[in-house]
């Protein structure tokens, strides 16, 4: 392989994970602007016990999820248990750069865990609001 073609297969390599990570770094937060956290902390609690069921998934765009969750455009919103909370996670981008929020669905229930899936941080935003990042 020649130094040309191997400098053009890697800013193709470069442009693909771009592309493939989704939002840029912030975009979570930003997405917060469009959607009083209030209003969504309450839409994702009551859709959640609507929803029913033990855990599911729903891909982002489903017209039956409440609009204020629909408004950050989610790749998919899954609710979880673990041992000590239930909640619903909003997964706005994956690939290297995951963000989304973690929304608990009971009140005055703590996410306690300081990391999520695969070592991602997470940090309060509001009460049963959390965000999640992987860098």
């Amino acid at each position: 392989m020649n130094g040309r073609s191997l400098l053009t297969g890697f800013a193709g390599f470069l442009l693909c994970l771009s592309l493939s990570c989704g939002k840029k770094s912030g975009s979570v937060t930003n997405a917060l602007k469009a959607v009083p956290v209030t209003n969504l902390v309450a839409d994702v609690r009551a859709f959640a016990l609507q929803a029913g069921a033990e855990e599911w998934t729903w891909e982002g765009k489903d017209s039956r999820l409440p609009k204020t969750v629909r408004t950050l455009a989610p790749i998919r919103v899954t609710l979880r248990k673990e041992t000590s909370v239930s909640f619903v996670e909003i997964k706005l981008s994956g690939g290297f750069l995951p963000h989304g929020f973690l929304i608990t669905c009971e009140t005055n229930v703590a996410y306690t865990n300081k990391l999520y899936g695969n070592g991602w941080e997470v940090r309060p935003i509001a009460d049963g609001i959390y965000e999640y990042s992987g860098f």
